[in-house]
């Protein structure tokens, strides 16, 4: 399974109470994240990340604001582009 945004990873995870016990965050912090934010603390990526893992479940780097990294074939797409 692959997550594209905060309220379906908290589901994943069991849940706002779940995910407060998890991360150490308070209940309504968490709900937060999913209703107004729809991204977590960059500090969060490796426990949720792991969590999901152990789920059989990944998401986007980019819910904890985290870059994607490049890949080499994007990246000579980039480098042609700024050439043009």
């Amino acid at each position: 399974m692959h997550f594209e945004n905060a309220r379906d990873v908290i589901t994943a995870l069991g849940g706002l109470e779940a995910v407060s016990l998890l991360t150490g965050r308070k209940y309504g912090t968490v709900s937060a994240w999913q209703t107004r934010f729809n991204s977590f603390p960059p500090e969060l990526y490796v426990i949720m990340t792991e969590a999901l893992e152990k789920i059989g479940a990944s998401a986007p780097m980019s819910l904890w604001r985290q870059i994607e990294p490049v890949t080499a074939d994007e990246g000579e797409d980039e480098a042609q582009e700024e050439t043009v």
